[in-house]
């Protein structure tokens, strides 16, 4: 008897036991927190991007102690909702991710793409949109949109080359190259991808260079894009029978405008887009300006006048 009491109370302890077991609490599983939400740019300069969120709906198994936030420039991690990510280049692509942690681990990552501001003025921003988004002839279908060569592109060079054309076709290698790294021009010596073809020729054989070529112009450009703005190639023709003064602002502004800024105005005497005739011999700040703006990575291809100042802004 006292043998099947004994036997029969190990069995209710062991039953009670693993009643205990399946009945313990979910609560005890060690678990992160839930992903953070809002996850949103609160302000973009040209070399940093502030970052806020909103903190996860549910903390875990233990309080949040913190978020881990990386970036382009590395990783950072804050007790706050905020981060101040530094380092950063103008107008450029950011991806942006964060994640609570809490001392069981960390949540799922959310992760949001943004950029930096270009540091640009809104006058250079406003004379980059009139001149880039402009055109004097053709636009190859695509007027109102940013038309760009991606990549590294070359000049080929044929005609009546002087010495001081060369002179002059070097100088304009190196100003655009200071500006626009991204994109850098050289002078061709053999075919490439993205060729840009210069001739120097007398006016009256100037058509025969360039069969869009239209009368009363001493110097001229076409280009051919893929439909989407992206330039594959372009032609630039200059007369060689007017003065060297004429023939190296011509070098100069048509082989600009072979690259995507394409347009004339009247705003700006001292610049190479200037609509009347000058012989501005170099580029002006603005100029410059002008050219760094266009080659940012923010920029592209097809692109509306909104969407530049959009991407200019950053955020």
């Amino acid at each position: 008897m006292r043998a099947r009491l004994a036997a029969g109370l190990v069995a209710l302890v062991a039953l009670a036991l693993l009643a205990v077991a399946v009945a313990a609490p979910a609560s005890a599983a060690r678990r992160p927190p839930s992903p953070v939400r809002d996850l949103q740019i609160a302000s973009a300069a040209s070399d940093s991007l502030l970052v806020s969120w909103a903190p996860p709906r549910r903390q875990g198994s233990s309080p949040v102690i913190g978020y881990r936030v990386t970036a382009t420039a590395g990783t950072v991690t804050v007790s706050g909702s905020t981060a101040t990510i530094t380092g950063l280049s103008p107008g450029n692509p950011v991806s942006v991710s964060v994640a609570a942690r809490n001392a069981d681990g960390r949540s799922r990552t959310r992760t949001l793409q943004a950029s930096t501001s270009s540091g640009a003025s809104q006058e250079a921003i406003d004379y980059y949109i009139s001149v880039a988004l402009g055109c004097e002839y053709g636009c190859d279908g695509l007027p109102g949109a940013v038309r760009r060569f991606t990549g590294p592109v070359e000049w080929s060079v044929d005609g009546s080359v002087g010495d001081a054309d060369r002179l002059t076709i070097s100088a304009i290698v190196a100003d655009w190259n200071a500006a626009c790294p991204a994109t850098p021009v050289s002078v061709a010596t053999a075919a490439t991808t993205n060729p840009v073809r210069l001739h120097l020729v007398p006016l009256d054989q100037m058509a025969t260079a360039v069969p869009q070529y239209v009368a009363g112009n001493w110097g001229f450009f076409w280009y051919w894009s893929n439909g989407d703005g992206s330039l594959q190639r372009g032609e630039v023709v200059v007369a060689t029978d007017i003065s060297q003064s004429a023939r190296d602002h011509l070098l100069r502004e048509e082989l600009t405008q072979v690259m995507g800024l394409s347009a004339d105005t009247d705003g700006y005497p001292d610049s190479v887009f200037y609509g009347p005739w000058t012989e501005t011999p170099a580029y002006s700040a603005l100029d410059r300006e002008l050219i760094r703006i266009h080659c940012l990575p923010v920029i592209r291809s097809g692109m509306t006048a909104d969407e530049v100042r959009r991407a200019l802004a950053g955020g």
